[in-house]
């Protein structure tokens, strides 16, 4: 990622920690959980299989980075892919894009380790709970930090386990 694609990145980032969105935070119990949007580096069709195990009751969007510029055909409406072309000065320029922008969820989960690129999805999402890992360095971004151990199946694991107590 060149220097121009972290400016681009810089502007939509420093957008959203100028708008301030009040929002009401609300852990349900996991039945009760209809759309979910994970956050991860690059598709994982395990995790989201686990994670349909889990919350069988949901429909389970993905957000994920791809590496090349042009955009592949989705033939599923629940994956969104991003790359940083889909970027202009400080907006989103892509029309999908900003349809899962302008989607509610009633959960995000971020399984991605990059900083930068994925802080403007978890912060402009509409969603009644988001999560991420508790060591990470963007954990503002989370309503709920949960310890990610040594895999994402330990990082699920730990998130049942958290939902299931603080709803009761």
């Amino acid at each position: 990622m060149g220097a121009f694609d972290n400016y681009k990145i810089k502007l939509l980032n420093k957008k959203t920690t100028k708008s301030s969105l009040k929002r009401n935070v609300c852990v349900l119990p996991i039945a009760d959980y209809y759309s979910i949007l994970i956050i991860q580096n690059k598709a994982n069709d395990i995790l989201i299989k686990s994670i349909e195990s889990i919350f069988k009751n949901s429909k389970v969007t993905q957000l994920y980075s791809r590496t090349e510029k042009e955009v592949p055909i989705e033939h599923n409406t629940h994956i969104y892919t991003y790359h940083i072309s889909d970027l202009g000065f400080g907006k989103i320029k892509k029309e999908r894009l900003l349809g899962l922008v302008n989607t509610n969820f009633d959960l995000v989960i971020d399984f991605s380790d990059k900083i930068t690129e994925f802080n403007y999805f978890i912060k402009i999402a509409t969603a009644t709970l988001k999560i991420g890992d508790l060591h990470s360095t963007k954990n503002y971004l989370y309503d709920l930090l949960v310890d990610k151990g040594s895999s994402d199946s330990d990082f699920l694991d730990n998130i049942k386990l958290q939902i299931n107590t603080l709803s009761q």
